[in-house]
């Protein structure tokens, strides 16, 4: 677990992570997919894409750009810029 971020950093995410370190945009990205259930409780598997999607301007849990704290990452390489840290991120 990587603990030492702050908001503007580039990260690299892959399936190495243990757990994801804060909230992350994902500009760049190879087949990433993402585990969410510590924060909606479903194991479902979500896919990461680069692009936010219509549902993602409402709620930021359905942007399908965006990874967050504490959530794991179960396939794929993604790249990314730390958008929230700490007691500010979504979960």
């Amino acid at each position: 677990l990587v603990t030492d971020v702050c908001i503007g950093d580039v990260v690299l995410i892959n399936e190495d992570c243990t757990k994801i370190a804060a909230d992350i945009r994902i500009f760049e990205h190879k087949d990433l997919s993402v585990n969410n259930s510590t924060i909606t409780g479903e194991s479902k598997i979500i896919k990461i894409t680069d692009k936010c999607e219509k549902e993602g301007f409402g709620n930021s849990l359905f942007a399908k750009n965006i990874v967050f704290f504490f959530t794991t990452c179960t396939s794929g390489f993604g790249k990314g810029v730390v958008i929230k840290i700490g007691k500010d991120t979504f979960m």
